[in-house]
């Protein structure tokens, strides 16, 4: 279980049953063993709390909230132990079907959607209509004696009846601002929440596909499909075998599970040329299929929902790509709306396949309003700090950009624009607005933060190898990969992702390395370009890369902090240049170098306080002889990534001489302003390095214990 969860009307959380897991483990196994033994449970594992979740729309209607389930804790840990029962024994899914499976992703079936469409255009040289459907109230709606019927010929009986006691016979209360309804007792749905509610519904749901196969469509799209794994009696004939309309029945043959099929290693496997008219995701469901054969597969849904008792949601289902105004896709005597685009599984699809523009525009404005939130509450540079905002902006707003960007295939153009909105987003962090004209590359180098082209570089070639070392052979896009390669099926479309730099350095590396490796090697790469367009990179180029900036987490005020950011930024001093007290016009950093009398003894303690070998004492200078690095910036630059390094070493006097330097430097930049009285530059510091040396002294006062006592026990 994670970390953090609400619990149910019990009260009880992870966190609290922690301290005792080693007690309470050998009490839960024998409980429930007990429990499975004769499919009965408590009554609290059978209780819970319905807490409404408002989705979207009028806040005053009751539809427009999803009923989420808070079930006990330790229901919660039976249910999965079950789990595994279950995905042991349960028939295995349709190829189809990709949610809540492993070795499956949103990101793989939105690619497979896409491929799909490519096959389709390639082979019958149209493109094919889409129809998103939409289930109304999906697990509220489920039949659980339809999924009982469906799991009882498969499961043991005590797993069997131990599910439907706990699903049959449930007591909810919907909690609405501290006020408790009174008990319900529902006698359809599957609780959402529960861990087992995602797999009984993918059962409920399952032969759909296999329903849609049996239709005499005009154009069909065959996948070749792995079924089994092969056998010592299967010959070289037997790697594909012609397609049946009949109910495919994968894992016929040796005994394949839902847990086989999903995580089962690279192994020879017999192939069945399947026709594949429809892609589902939980419940989330496509169909792909020419525009003449599309009302009969909607036919075919509509008679599938009235036979296990749901519903299908007409106006919120979706066309695209249909245009015959004669025979309107019609649910339940509704018409279903054309649209030119639509999102599936956060991903927009247009007749052509994925619409660019539509998930860059989508993202971005996301990405900027999520961004635009976290500055309101504060989180900037002059709230909780510039470190903290860039850690919301790589955990929060990121990942809204980053979503399917591997399937993308981004331009120059498009790679720019998305770049330009990471840089806006960074702005943000300083409190700044898009207009201004801040240094976003350097403070993409403070917090290790690549370009969204590097991003989309790194997270397509992850999903390619993943394809092409890690695919299970019976997840579908193995099998469409597989298909393609085959019948050399749109060369384009993979050539998107086999033409990936990172892959091309991965394959040609003349030694074993690793992803994450080669991955890191790009970046650093990606980085050193940065440093040679623009000298504002170049002095902010750190020796350690990894990692954020040190002086974002080194202690000092907050004060002394945004001083050593406006160095960084190349905003100390200020511009236009102003006079220095010492009275010298125009001074710029390297006033404060060696000619700025106020700044000279803490420039000389510096270098009397440096090792001869750790940062080289002699200037750089350009052909006028001015200097062109400060040593403020090569100290900066070679802080160690971690606090701990600092002790015993010279940073212990060295980061407080900076800390002075950054303040005398901004109080000489400003001769008519008036500064308040701040502590002693260091303090901060040294009550940390204080702490430390108390705590390793603890530390090494408790090994001489323990070794004293391991003298005394010899």
């Amino acid at each position: 279980m994670g970390n953090r969860k609400a619990p149910g009307d019990d009260h009880i959380v992870k966190e609290m049953l922690m301290p005792i897991w080693y007690p309470l483990c050998n009490f839960l196994s024998e409980f429930f063993t007990l429990c499975y033994t004769f499919a009965w449970t408590p009554t609290s594992f059978r209780s819970g709390l319905i807490v409404p979740i408002f989705k979207k729309g009028d806040p005053n209607s009751a539809a427009n909230y999803r009923p989420i389930s808070l079930t006990n804790t330790f229901r919660k840990l039976y249910e999965r132990c079950l789990k595994f029962c279950l995905l042991t024994h349960m028939p295995s899914l349709d190829v189809a079907q990709g949610g809540f499976r492993a070795a499956r992703s949103g990101i793989s079936q939105a690619w497979n959607l896409l491929a799909l469409q490519k096959q389709f255009e390639q082979q019958y040289g149209v493109s094919p209509a889409l129809i998103f459907m939409d289930i109304s109230k999906a697990y509220d709606s489920v039949t659980r004696s339809k999924i009982w019927q469906l799991l009882h010929p498969h499961l043991p009986k005590a797993l069997f009846y131990t599910l439907r006691h706990l699903f049959d016979h449930v007591t909810l209360n919907v909690v609405i601002n501290n006020a408790t309804s009174l008990p319900i007792h529902p006698k359809r749905g599957l609780l959402q929440g529960s861990i087992l509610s995602p797999f009984l519904y993918a059962i409920f749901i399952n032969q759909l596909p296999a329903l849609l196969r049996t239709a005499p469509v005009r154009f069909p799209l065959y996948v070749d499909i792995a079924t089994r794994a092969r056998t010592d009696g299967d010959g070289p004939s037997a790697d594909i075998t012609e397609p049946s309309f009949a109910l495919v029945k994968y894992g016929a043959g040796p005994r394949l599970s839902e847990t086989a099929s999903s995580c089962s290693p690279r192994l020879g496997v017999v192939r069945q040329k399947t026709a594949i008219h429809s892609l589902l995701y939980a419940d989330d469901v496509c169909l792909i299929a020419h525009r003449r054969d599309m009302p009969l597969l909607v036919q075919l849904c509509e008679e599938y929902s009235l036979r296990f008792d749901f519903k299908w949601s007409p106006t919120k289902c979706a066309l695209v790509n249909y245009h015959s105004r004669r025979r309107p896709i019609q649910l339940y005597g509704i018409n279903v709306p054309i649209v030119p685009s639509y999102e599936y599984l956060g991903v927009p699809f247009n007749a052509s396949g994925i619409d660019n523009i539509a998930f860059l525009n989508v993202s971005t404005k996301k990405a900027k309003s999520t961004m635009a939130l976290f500055r309101r509450l504060g989180v900037h540079q002059y709230g909780f700090g510039l470190m903290l905002a860039l850690q919301v902006y790589r955990v929060f707003v990121r990942p809204i950009m980053e979503y399917a960007l591997a399937l993308l295939g981004l331009n120059a153009t498009s790679a720019m624009a998305i770049d330009r909105t990471q840089a806006s987003c960074l702005k943000m962090t300083l409190n700044q607005s898009e207009r201004h004209n801040a240094p976003s590359m350097v403070l993409n180098m403070m917090g290790n933060l690549p370009t969204m082209y590097t991003r989309a570089q790194i997270l397509t070639f992850k999903f390619w190898y993943s394809l092409q070392l890690k695919a299970r052979p019976f997840t579908l896009v193995e099998c469409i990969l597989y298909t393609h390669q085959r019948l050399k099926i749109a060369p384009a479309l993979w050539r998107r992702l086999s033409s990936n730099k990172i892959w091309k350095l991965y394959k040609s590396s003349p030694t074993h390395t690793t992803p994450r490796l080669i991955c890191e090697e790009f970046q650093d790469a990606q980085m050193l370009r940065w440093t040679s367009q623009k000298s504002s990179c170049l002095r902010a180029l750190r020796e350690d890369t990894t990692g954020y900036d040190p002086l974002l987490f080194y202690p000092c005020t907050r004060l002394e902090r945004l001083r050593l950011i406006r160095w960084r930024f190349h905003h100390l001093p200020s511009f236009p240049l102003s006079a220095c007290r010492c009275g010298a016009p125009s001074a710029n950093r390297f006033h404060y170098l060696a000619a700025c009398p106020l700044v000279q003894d803490i420039v000389n303690r510096i270098h009397l306080n440096l090792p001869d070998d750790s940062i080289p004492l002699d200037e750089s200078y350009d052909d006028q002889g001015i200097a062109t690095t400060h040593i403020l910036d090569r100290i900066l630059n070679s802080l160690p990534s971690n606090l701990s390094f600092c002790l015993g070493t010279h940073w212990e006097r060295i980061w407080p001489l900076v800390l002075e330097l950054i303040t005398q430097i901004d109080i000489a930049n400003h001769p008519a302003g008036s500064f308040a009285e701040e502590p002693p530059s260091g303090e901060l510091f040294e009550h940390y390095l204080t702490q430390q040396h108390h705590f390793q002294q603890q530390q090494q006062q408790q090994r001489q214990q323990q070794q004293q006592q391991l003298i005394q026990h010899l």
